[in-house]
């Protein structure tokens, strides 16, 4: 064992744990020919994320008579929710309003972005005028960090 290496790992027992180690690490690997990974999950089995989004992917008939047409389980549970609200169900309204709130960008937001948008716009035009391109300016950064 080299001076600048670490002491190897010892395990409750005491005997070396072996791992990162070759002696040991060869010792621990998979049995000749048995080369599977036994508490892993089954081959060809699927995770319940695979399982949910399969399930929320699922056609479903909505309508009746020759209205019908079939739309993602997904949507269809929001139409029942809004069926629900319309009807006076206050958690339901809640429910759909919260989700509204959630993907909805308010104006303001989307104002502030604009007003940036067009301000860093007319910086880039100011300095393409002025004959600044990206590398003068790196290198302006550069001289400016070494003046410090």
């Amino acid at each position: 064992m080299d001076d600048d290496s670490k002491p190897p790992k010892i395990r409750k027992d005491g005997a070396r744990d072996g791992r990162g180690q070759s002696e040991g690490s060869r010792a621990n690997r998979f049995a000749s020919g048995d080369g599977r990974n036994r508490p892993g999950r089954k081959k060809g089995s699927r995770d319940e994320k695979t399982l949910i989004m399969k399930v929320f992917d699922m056609k479903v008939p909505i309508g009746s008579g020759d209205g019908r047409h079939h739309v993602p389980l997904s949507h269809a549970m929001l139409i029942a929710q809004a069926k629900k609200a319309c009807n006076g169900d206050v958690k339901a309204a809640e429910f759909l309003l919260k989700r509204r709130d959630r993907y909805e960008t308010s104006s303001t937001e989307h104002d502030a972005t604009k007003a940036l948008l067009e301000e860093d716009a007319a910086i880039f035009a100011d300095a393409a005028a002025r004959g600044l391109t990206m590398a003068a300016l790196a290198d302006s950064d550069d001289d400016s960090d070494d003046d410090q």
